[in-house]
């Protein structure tokens, strides 16, 4: 058997990779799709990184500071979305396309946009789909379209 095919066989059966990515420091994520909707889960704090294509950002329930570029925060839902009065005050929606940084504790993120990227460091849950891939501690994990995948990313 040659050099080349015992490279090929080597490859297809998954015991060498050429230029896989390292994986994420233990409690970091990084994910990236096309469409991408990404739910987060935590009351830890959180550095979040989004850069995304025609997105919309809920924050629900968060303590701490955005830098948004590209994004502007919707006043006024659209017509027919009435939300109670008790939540006016705890939530912030945001649309547009470009850089969206959070950090700080939040309790729900949520983010449904065309094409997107998401860099997380803390200690959280997510719900995430679309087509593309994710990177934890464990390694790079593919996203399928056709259904969702739980997370969870341990603190340091």
């Amino acid at each position: 058997m040659n050099v080349f095919r015992l490279v090929l066989l080597l490859l297809f059966a998954g015991s060498l990779t050429l230029g896989a990515q390292q994986p994420q420091p233990r409690g970091t994520l990084y994910a990236e799709s096309d469409p991408f909707n990404f739910r987060l889960e935590t009351y830890a704090s959180s550095k979040v990184t989004i850069n995304a294509e025609q997105a919309v950002i809920l924050l629900f329930d968060y303590k701490g500071t955005f830098e948004t570029s590209g994004y502007v925060e919707l006043q006024e839902l659209p017509k027919g979305i009435v939300l109670p009065a008790k939540y006016k005050a705890r939530i912030k929606i945001f649309q547009g396309t470009g850089r969206f940084a959070f950090t700080g504790e939040v309790h729900s993120f949520q983010i449904m946009s065309r094409k997107g990227n998401v860099n997380f460091e803390g200690r959280g849950a997510f719900t995430m789909g679309g087509k593309g891939f994710y990177r934890t501690a464990k390694g790079e994990i593919p996203l399928y379209g056709i259904a969702t995948r739980d997370i969870f990313v341990p603190g340091d």
